[in-house]
C-alpha cells in the first residue's frame, strides 16, 4: 500500500475532526426541535460516516478516507436542507465543501477536484432555487441570481489556485533544479551515493586522484605582476575544468599552483576500469591545453602530473568555511607521485597501471619511487608521447 505524503494526511484528518465537532454540537439542537425520526436517523448516520473516516485516515487509506469525507459532507447538508423543509439557509454551507475540496486533491488530481466542486455548486443552486421558488418574482429572480454568481466566483476561485499553484510549483522546481547544479560545482557532497549520511562524508572503495603541478611557476612569480600571475592561473584552472565534464571527473580544488580533481566520485562512473581510462584521458587532454596556453602566452613552464587509485574518503568537514575535500593514503599518494615525476611527465601508482586499456599501458615504464613514508612502484610515462 502507497503511504500518502504526511501534509494532505494531517489535512484531511483536521477536516474530517471539525466536521464530526460540528455534528456532535448538532446533536442538542435535534434533541429540542426535531420533527421527525427521521432526522435523527440522519444526523447519527454521517457522524458514523466521519467515525469511519478518522479510522480510515489513521490506517493510511487516505483515498477512500477521502471520497467518504466527501460523501459525508455533501450528503449529510443536502439531506438537512430538505428534512428541515423551513429555508434555515443550511444549502450555503455547500460552498464550503465547493471550496475545500480545492485543497485535498493533489496537483495530479485536479480533474476530481474541479468535478467535485461542481457538484458542490450545482447541488447549492439546486436546493437554493427550491426555497426561493415561492418568494416574489423580483425576489426570487434577485436571489437565484446571487446563488449562481456565487458558485460560479467558487469554481473559478478553485480553477485560479489550481494554475497559480501549479506556477508557482513549476517556478520552485525550477530554482531547485539551478540551485541543485550550482551546490554540485561548489559541494559536490550531493553528487554522492545517496545514502543517509551523518557525518558529511562517505568512504569510497575506489577512486582516482589526480595532482597536477607547474613546474617553474616560482620564476613567473618574479617576471609578472600579482594580477597577471592571478590571470594566467585562472586560464591553466579553466581549461582543465573545460574537460571535466565530459570526461565525467569532479574538479576538487585549487592550491597555488596545484590543481586536485578525481574520478569515481560520482555515480556517472560504474567501473574501476572506467574510473582508470577517464581519469588518465584527463589528464593528456589537460597537458595539452597546458601546452596550448603557454605558447600562446609565450611563457616557460612544464606540468608535472600524478595519479594513484584506491580508497578514499569524501565530503566536508564539520568547521566554518568548509569545502568539499577528499582524504586518505590514496590522496597522499597521488601528491607524493607529482613530486616524485619529472617535468612534462606523468607518474601513476601500480593499481591505476592494472585497469588501463592496453594502448595506454604499452607507453609506460616501470620504476621505483620514494615518498614520504616508503618506497612504491609506480609507472611513468613522457606527456608527449600521448600526443596526437
Amino acid at each position: 500500500m502507497h503511504k500518502s505524503p504526511p501534509s494532505l494526511a494531517n489535512l484531511l484528518k483536521v477536516i474530517s475532526q471539525l466536521f464530526l465537532i460540528a455534528l456532535l454540537l448538532q446533536i442538542p439542537l435535534v434533541i429540542q426541535y426535531a420533527s421527525h425520526e427521521l432526522i435523527w436517523v440522519h444526523l447519527f448516520s454521517h457522524i458514523g460516516m466521519t467515525g469511519l473516516a478518522i479510522y480510515l485516515l489513521s490506517q493510511e487509506y487516505l483515498k477512500d478516507a477521502r471520497l467518504l469525507l466527501v460523501i459525508a459532507f455533501l450528503t449529510y447538508l443536502v439531506g438537512a436542507t430538505i428534512l428541515w423543509q423551513t429555508d434555515l439557509f443550511i444549502q450555503h454551507f455547500l460552498l464550503i465543501g465547493c471550496l475545500v475540496t480545492g485543497f485535498i486533491f493533489r496537483k495530479t488530481e485536479i480533474r476530481q477536484s474541479v468535478c467535485w466542486s461542481a457538484i458542490y455548486a450545482v447541488a447549492f443552486i439546486l436546493l437554493d432555487s427550491v426555497h426561493s421558488s415561492e418568494l416574489e418574482e423580483w425576489e426570487k429572480s434577485l436571489r437565484q441570481g446571487n446563488s449562481i454568481t456565487l458558485a460560479i466566483s467558487c469554481i473559478c476561485i478553485i480553477t485560479y489556485l489550481h494554475k497559480f499553484t501549479a506556477n508557482r510549483w513549476s517556478l520552485i522546481s525550477s530554482h531547485y533544479k539551478s540551485t541543485r547544479q550550482v551546490l554540485q560545482k561548489t559541494a559536490p557532497l550531493t553528487q554522492l551515493v545517496e545514502v543517509p549520511n551523518t557525518q558529511h562524508r562517505q568512504d569510497l572503495p575506489f577512486a582516482c586522484v589526480m595532482f597536477a603541478d607547474i613546474k617553474g611557476y616560482q620564476s613567473l612569480t618574479s617576471s609578472l605582476d600579482k594580477n597577471s600571475l592571478f590571470t594566467l592561473l585562472d586560464t591553466f584552472y579553466q581549461s582543465f575544468d573545460d574537460h571535466t565534464e565530459p570526461f565525467n571527473i569532479l574538479p576538487v580544488k585549487t592550491n597555488g599552483d596545484e590543481y586536485m580533481a578525481a574520478s569515481g566520485i560520482t555515480s556517472k562512473l560504474t567501473t574501476r576500469n572506467d574510473c582508470s581510462n577517464a581519469i588518465l584521458t584527463f589528464a593528456l587532454a589537460s597537458f595539452k591545453q597546458f601546452q596550448q596556453v603557454t605558447k600562446r602566452h609565450g611563457i616557460d613552464c612544464q606540468l608535472r602530473i600524478g595519479i594513484s587509485a584506491g580508497p578514499v574518503s569524501a565530503g566536508l568537514p564539520q568547521r566554518a568555511l568548509a569545502h568539499f575535500d577528499l582524504w586518505g593514503s590514496t590522496v597522499n599518494h597521488a601528491a607524493s607521485l607529482e613530486q616524485c615525476g619529472p617535468a612534462n611527465h606523468l607518474c601513476i601508482c601500480e593499481s591505476l597501471y592494472e585497469h588501463l586499456t592496453p594502448s595506454y599501458k604499452k607507453r609506460f615504464s616501470q620504476i621505483a619511487v620514494q615518498t614520504k613514508t616508503s618506497s612504491a612502484i609506480a609507472y611513468v610515462s613522457p606527456l608527449v608521447d600521448h600526443g596526437e
